[in-house]
């Protein structure tokens, strides 16, 4: 008569503890989710290429080198950009986050969520210097404030002038500018349009992340020794 691969004593041991790993791994997995819950952080900002973004941790990341990338038949598949991690210290790492690839950086997720073509409008000053700034953007000259609010396209979806709203000291609106190229806004002339990608980058902190993932171990692998209990059971005579 064959002996059995697994004593009753020890049969009765591995099913406790297979059933005690999956109950501590569920137990946990939910404290995680708790936790997560209550202390996630996110933070989300509109950049362009070479702007940064604060955290209040005292951290901040910035974007360079965005750009598509292509599927097998050519078409763009997706977007990234390089983003890089400065530290208080003004210690720095570089790594790519794009749209559903994510980059893991100091306890922090880093995305690229969204990207869209944004028209800015061109503006020179009298010395031939240029300036771009974009909707929601503008200067200030001599007590007034100049904001670019949007741009207007003709019939060929070409940018055929741009609105500004003209502000007093006081922060009240006294005038709207429609303006075409070759006019003056303020002492600055506006010399024409150009698009720039805006990326919207998201920060997120989950500090129950990786209590998350304890208690996903802890279900495999008490699942896994049950499975094997199990197994062991049925090779038994």
């Amino acid at each position: 008569m064959k002996k059995p691969l697994v004593m009753p004593g020890k049969s009765s041991f591995f099913r406790l503890a297979g059933a005690g790993l999956i109950h501590a791994g569920v137990f946990i997995a939910l404290a995680g989710c708790l936790l997560t819950a209550m202390l996630r952080t996110q933070w989300t900002e509109r950049l362009f290429d070479g702007q940064s973004m604060e955290l209040d941790t005292g951290y901040s990341i910035s974007i360079r080198d965005t750009r598509f990338t292509l599927s097998s038949n050519g078409t763009v598949e997706s977007w990234i950009t390089t983003v890089t991690f400065i530290t208080p210290g003004d210690d720095t790492q570089e790594g790519q986050a794009g749209i559903n690839s994510p980059w893991d950086c100091a306890g922090l997720r880093i995305c690229l969520t969204d990207w869209e073509p944004v028209m800015g409008v061109v503006l020179a000053d009298s010395e031939g210097n240029h300036y771009v700034i974009h909707p929601d953007e503008g200067f200030r000259e001599k007590g007034t404030y100049f904001g670019f609010s949007s741009s207007r396209v003709n019939q060929d979806g070409l940018a055929a002038s741009a609105l500004f709203d003209e502000f007093d000291g006081t922060g009240r609106r006294v005038n709207v500018i429609n303006a075409n190229p070759g006019d003056m806004i303020g002492s600055l002339l506006l010399a024409g349009f150009v698009w720039r990608g805006e990326s919207t980058i998201t920060v997120s902190r989950d500090p129950g992340f990786p209590v998350i993932i304890l208690g996903m171990v802890l279900i495999v692998s008490g699942s896994v020794l049950a499975l094997a209990l199990y197994l062991l059971k049925e090779q038994q005579p």
